[in-house]
Parts: structure tokens; C-alpha cells; sequence
């Protein structure tokens, strides 16, 4: 893998790992079992079910361009390397999978995973501020979805406007991950931070009744955050909430 020329998701995933390895290594030395099991289930369920599911495109590409080698390569390293660190805890499953993944391919492997040193962290690929942004965004879209789910809004329904009031704002590329994974077209005008607030609803005069749809999108989501941002009701007319 070269590290310099990988996308931001691949990069993400790598600092996530190196990150998990280093306090997995942490907990186990100082015999926090739980915590360091806590640290290896946080990171399977974000490689699975946001990095796995954010790259599938890729994964499906035609051919074989570096891009497709690339996704490959960094989820192949992540589950050998998380696999490792798990032995301890998991020996058996991990033992399969590496025999799976490793023995199978490199017969100069050691022969069983048991026997591998335990990995080591790499602070050169942790990247503080790309997992804090990216965890801003999961937060974001989980907050969309419950939002969704409180107005009866199908995920494939697309929404006009989404919007995220907050102290800052996130850099063009994670506001196309939540464009994407929420508004489906639509826009985000505002940025987003750590803690938030959630509220969605109707325009006055369709309250108690099913929202109309405004060229085929739901009026919007807005997204607050803190007590001190004021939430006021959404205006029939524009289409969005302010």
C-alpha cells in the first residue's frame, strides 16, 4: 500500500486500526479484558458496516485498477492485523481466518496465527482529526435515520434540505458523505460538531396529516445542536427548515 496515495476512506480505516491496536495493547496489559474486547467490537462494527458498506462501488469496479487494489488491500491488512489482536480473546475463529486469509496465499506465514507477534501501532497512520470528522458524519446520518424513522420517511425517499447548525463546519468531503447517505441529491447548507440535537417536523399546515411532497422530496431535516440554538418552525413555501 501506498500510504500517500490512498483516498480518504482507506486512510480513515488504517488510522482506525492502528488506533484500535494501540489501545487494545493497552488494556490487555493492564489486564482491562473488557475494555480492550469493547475497543475490538467498536472496530469491527465501523469496518463492516460503514467502511465495507461506504466502498462497495469500489469493490465492485470492473477490472482491476489500483483504486479496487487499494480497497482490497487496506480491508485485507485491517482484518489480518484486528484478527491478531483478537487472538487472545477469540482463538479459534481468528486461527480460521487467518489460515484462511494468510496460509493460504504466503506458505512462509507463520503456521498459526498464535504464533505471529501482536501488532504494533503506528503513529505515523493515526490521524486524529480525520476519525473525529468522520465520526461527526456517522453521528450526522444516525441522527438522520432516526430522524426518518420519526416522520415515517422511507431512506429511499429523497429529503430537499438537511440542515446541521453548529460551530463549525466540515470540510466538502464529509459533507458529501452525508449528502449522499441522507439527502440523495438534496443540499447541506450548514456544518456539524460532536454534540447534537435532532428535530424534525412538518410545515404547520400539514401537521397530523402525511406531509406532502414537494417535487417528489420531503420538506427537509434539520439538524441542531446544543440548547442554545434556537429551533424554529419550518414555513410552508420554501421547502426546508431553518
Amino acid at each position: 500500500l501506498d500510504y500517500d496515495k490512498l483516498p480518504v476512506m482507506d486512510k480513515w480505516l488504517l488510522s482506525k486500526l492502528n488506533t484500535a491496536i494501540g489501545q487494545v495493547d493497552e488494556h490487555l496489559e493492564n489486564y482491562r479484558i473488557p475494555e480492550a474486547a469493547r475497543v475490538l467490537d467498536n472496530f469491527v462494527d465501523e469496518m463492516s458496516n460503514w467502511y465495507v458498506r461506504r466502498s462497495r462501488e469500489r469493490f465492485w469496479a470492473k477490472g482491476m485498477e489500483q483504486d479496487k487494489i487499494n480497497a482490497y488491500m487496506t480491508l485485507y491488512t485491517a482484518l489480518v492485523e484486528i484478527c491478531k489482536c483478537a487472538a487472545p480473546m477469540v482463538p479459534f475463529m481468528t486461527e480460521q481466518i487467518y489460515q484462511n486469509m494468510v496460509r493460504s496465499v504466503d506458505e512462509k506465514a507463520p503456521e498459526s496465527i498464535h504464533l505471529c507477534d501482536f501488532p504494533k501501532a503506528d503513529p505515523a497512520r493515526i490521524d486524529a482529526g480525520l476519525e473525529e470528522s468522520m465520526e461527526e458524519v456517522l453521528s450526522v446520518v444516525v441522527l438522520g435515520r432516526a430522524a426518518r424513522n420519526a416522520a415515517n420517511i422511507k431512506n429511499r425517499q429523497p429529503i430537499g434540505t438537511m440542515y446541521v447548525k453548529a460551530d463549525h463546519e466540515l470540510g466538502k468531503y464529509f459533507k458529501d458523505i452525508v449528502e449522499d447517505e441522507q439527502c440523495e441529491g438534496g443540499r447541506i447548507p450548514g456544518g456539524c460538531q460532536r454534540s447534537y440535537q435532532l428535530q424534525l417536523q412538518a410545515p404547520a399546515a400539514h401537521r397530523g396529516t402525511k406531509v406532502r411532497k414537494a417535487a417528489g422530496r420531503h420538506p427537509g431535516i434539520s439538524l441542531q445542536c446544543g440548547r442554545e440554538c434556537g429551533y424554529e418552525t419550518a414555513q410552508e413555501g420554501g421547502g426546508s427548515f431553518i
